[in-house]
């Protein structure tokens, strides 16, 4: 019947685009483990990437009824990193967070302090078990509760997001609780001086 077929392809298409993403993160994956390969850096705003990513997840965070708070500075705030790189980190981490919560509600919030940008993501989903927290972030490991909702993953996702803030002399941290949700906190260090276009310099993050 013409139902069957409409499941079919939509089905593969599925599939295809988790391939096309699997092969993308693995490329991007060996590209920032390669000690020969250097990042390309330039002065990115994090707010501006930051607020386009949860822009572009609103309407899946509506669609589920989800309450979806975003709090940012209202200034520019510059780190020294790939734009690349940067929206790959948002988009993993506020997309998971959407992703993995069927009700309740995902904030963001982004502060600066001390010379470094904090920014928390958290949500009131299926959450992590403390046997799972020391490995969700090594390559293809998928977390029981995970596996055992109906979401698709390559289990790339928060490897990756752990190799680029590493990349970027970040900090990644992570608190949860199975049924009682996630909190993501991403420490960047920001650039220092009043000419972004000038020489970068940033504070390291300890």
């Amino acid at each position: 019947p013409p139902e069957n077929q409409r499941e079919y392809l939509i089905r593969a298409e599925q599939r295809a685009a988790a391939q096309l993403e699997l092969i993308g993160d693995l490329l991007d994956l060996a590209r920032l483990q390669n000690p020969d390969l250097c990042v390309e850096r330039e002065p990115v705003d994090v707010v501006e990437a930051l607020l386009e990513t949860c822009d572009a997840l609103k309407a899946r965070a509506q669609e589920k009824h989800l309450e979806f708070t975003v709090s940012t500075p209202d200034e520019r705030v510059l780190v020294s990193a790939s734009p690349k790189h940067i929206r790959q980190l948002w988009m993993n981490l506020v997309s998971n967070a959407v992703k993995y919560t069927e009700e309740g509600s995902v904030s963001v919030t982004m502060t600066v302090r001390d010379g470094r940008v904090i920014t928390t993501i958290r949500d009131t989903g299926i959450g992590i078990a403390p046997e799972d927290l020391p490995r969700v972030f090594e390559d293809f490991y998928r977390t029981k509760a995970a596996k055992a909702c109906s979401q698709m993953g390559t289990g790339l996702g928060l490897s990756l997001v752990k190799r680029i803030v590493e990349t970027h002399d970040g900090r990644l941290d992570v608190e949860s609780a199975i049924g009682e949700g996630s909190t993501f906190t991403v420490t960047l260090p920001v650039i220092t001086g009043s000419d972004p276009d000038g020489p970068l310099s940033h504070t390291p993050t300890g």
